[in-house]
C-alpha cells in the first residue's frame, strides 16, 4: 500500500482507504489504471501527443489551463485554473508515474 497524507485525486477512491488518518492506495488500482490509460492512449493518439506538447511548451506556473466539456444534449461546462508554482511538482510526479 502506498500512504498519503492527503489524496487529492478522486479516481478509483473505492481502492482507497483510510488507515490511522492517512490513507493508503490499492497499488493493483494503480496498475489497473495505468492499463486502462494505455488502452485510452491507444483510442485517441492525439491527445496524448498534446499533453506531452502541453507539458513541453506551456504547462508552466502562470500559465492557464481551461477545460470545456460538452455533454451529447448541448450542455456546456467549463473551468480554468491558473498553475501555480506547487502544481508543477504534482504533474512532475504524474508524468514518472504514468510512463
Amino acid at each position: 500500500m502506498i500512504f498519503f497524507d492527503f489524496f487529492p485525486c478522486t479516481c478509483y477512491t473505492k481502492h482507497i482507504i483510510k488507515q490511522k488518518g492517512r490513507y493508503a492506495m490499492n497499488l493493483a488500482a494503480l496498475m489497473q489504471f495505468k492499463g486502462e490509460w494505455d488502452g485510452f492512449k491507444l483510442r485517441h493518439p492525439k491527445f496524448p501527443l498534446f499533453l506531452k506538447a502541453a507539458r513541453r511548451q506551456a504547462l508552466r506556473e502562470g500559465s492557464v489551463i481551461e477545460i470545456k466539456i460538452t455533454a451529447p444534449d448541448g450542455t456546456v461546462l467549463s473551468s480554468n485554473l491558473k498553475i501555480k508554482a506547487e502544481d508543477q511538482e504534482l504533474f512532475y510526479k504524474m508524468q514518472e508515474a504514468f510512463r
